[in-house]
């Protein structure tokens, strides 16, 4: 029968085919689970010798509902203090506690090679003495890129924690910290204080908190001062239409942010206009999204054709787009309906003036 290969497998990536030497030190065990078919979770005991020993070939590890809880999380660790390899690592609904995040934290300290992805969702018990833990090794990482935390038993206080070492760290790129009930109006001021001030920070994923609209307020002032956000989402958070409102003030500032998540239910009807109001009179480059919400459903309201009410989210943004264009072109050309005609006139003669003198220098004349 053919070799394995590791790339058919979903939960174990690495380098390459298999060799007769990879099945030597990964045992029985490891080639089973290596099977194409991707049904078997690949167990702690085989990725530890490819973590420690062959230290070159292991790219992705996926544990994820693998229960190695503490005890395994402390061995993993061990070994991805040795390791420069691995790139991606989920250990999601893993049973660990704070004691494995922990354990963890310690391992990636002062790195900068190796790890880039780092998914520890749903894993109840991390709380903020694991995140605490997690911030303080962010301070000094310098190379993990993406976190994911979702679900994780966070309070405000976790998050606080995080964001104050996101005023230092300058390599994280993306934050998962949605679907954690009890961070309330603190954490999220202490998220928006961070986006003011971080200039490489790209994505915050917020949703399914407590906060009010004062930590809505919060965040939306962080993004107006924010250059570097790309995409930012606090779905399932009911912000109600004011909340919408002032992210919507916000993106009058921000025009770097190319994705806003925000639940329909959320938001409101009202909401909506006001986003969708502020999308309107500032045009965004192509690609913004506004995933969970349909513009078409406020169309009249926004003064769009009424054939709008069966355009998708794409198509009005860049109608929209394309207004503002042939205006700007209307104003380059001095013929917009705002200027009158003795602005037409004159912005015709200068040109004419500016040809001549480009002319006569060019041939001498």
């Amino acid at each position: 029968a053919p070799k394995p290969k590791f790339a058919e497998s979903p939960r174990l990536r690495r380098r390459g085919r298999m060799t007769s030497t990879d099945l030597t030190v990964l045992g029985a065990a490891a080639a089973a689970a290596m099977q194409p078919s991707g049904s078997t979770v690949i167990p702690l005991d085989v990725a530890l010798p490819l973590l420690s020993g062959d230290m070159e070939a292991l790219v992705e590890l996926d544990l994820h509902n693998d229960p190695i809880g503490d005890d395994g999380t402390s061995q993993l660790a061990v070994a991805l203090g040795r390791n420069r390899s691995l790139a991606k690592l989920e250990i999601w609904r893993s049973q660990l506690t704070c004691r494995g995040a922990t354990s963890l934290a310690h391992a990636l300290k002062g790195r900068s090679e190796g790890l880039k992805e780092l998914n520890l969702s749903s894993n109840q018990y991390v709380g903020d003495e694991g995140a605490t833990a997690i911030a303080d090794m962010l301070v000094s990482n310098a190379c993990l890129e993406t976190l994911w935390m979702l679900s994780v038993g966070l309070t405000s206080k976790g998050v606080c924690s995080l964001a104050e070492s996101l005023h230092i760290n300058n390599k994280l790129r993306l934050l998962q910290l949605s679907d954690n009930p009890l961070v309330g109006d603190e954490g999220a001021t202490a998220m928006g204080e961070m986006l003011a001030v971080n200039s490489t920070f790209e994505k915050l994923w917020f949703g399914g908190t407590s906060m009010t609209l004062e930590g809505v307020s919060a965040l939306a002032e962080g993004l107006k001062r924010n250059r570097s956000m790309v995409g930012f989402g606090i779905p399932s958070t009911r912000v109600g239409y004011k909340g919408a409102e002032v992210l919507a003030d916000a993106l009058k500032v921000n025009l770097t942010l190319k994705e806003l998540w925000l639940s329909r239910e959320d938001v409101e009807i009202r909401g909506l206009v006001s986003l969708g109001t502020v999308l309107r009179d500032h045009p965004r480059s192509a690609g913004f999204k506004l995933p969970l919400n349909d513009l078409k459903l406020v169309a009249l309201r926004l003064g769009l054709p009424s054939a709008a009410r069966h355009w998708d989210n794409d198509a009005i943004i860049g109608y929209w787009r394309g207004e503002h264009e042939e205006k700007l072109l209307a104003f380059a050309m001095g013929s917009h309906e705002r200027l009158g005609a003795e602005s037409k006139v004159q912005v015709l003669v200068d040109r004419i003036d500016c040809f001549h003198s480009v002319t006569s220098a060019f041939f001498g004349g």
